[in-house]
């Protein structure tokens, strides 16, 4: 799967984001190794055109600066929480925002999804042994 509606300067930029709080393990792999950027169409598919756009604007920032100034950028705005007004307010704003996309991409995605073990397997031979011994699967408590 790839992504169709970020440049790939943008896929970079969200990658160096996402190392930063994800830089990966020997257990589990780095936000950029996990290849979950590319499922970024499924998100921005929800947003507003205008946060996409923003949003669009500052992965290319992201994408054209060295790793180590995203990091940089990254604790500036995490070490804002004390800033009182409107600068503080933005500043949270934009740590939340940005830590959410990266930790939802992640943890959704199936590479590391594998790599804790998490398996989501729904069992239904009871349930049509059930429905051929003719039980509803469905109560009505009234």
């Amino acid at each position: 799967m790839t992504a169709s509606t970020l440049s790939r300067r943008q896929l970079r930029g969200l990658d160096k984001l996402g190392d930063v709080f994800l830089p990966g393990d020997e257990a589990m792999p780095s936000f950029s190794a996990s290849g979950c950027a590319t499922s970024i169409d499924g998100v921005l598919a929800y947003l507003p055109a205008a946060d996409r756009k923003d949003l669009g604007l500052l992965l290319t920032v992201l994408g054209w600066l060295p790793a180590l100034l995203v990091a940089g950028l990254v604790a500036l705005i995490g070490s804002a929480n004390s800033l009182p007004g409107p600068l503080g307010a933005l500043m949270r704003f934009a740590r939340i925002g940005t830590r959410g996309l990266v930790m939802s991409l992640y943890w959704s995605h199936p590479t590391v999804l594998r790599a804790i073990s998490y398996e989501v397997d729904v069992f239904t031979d009871d349930l049509a042994a059930t429905e051929a011994a003719g039980v509803s699967r469905t109560t009505d408590p009234a």
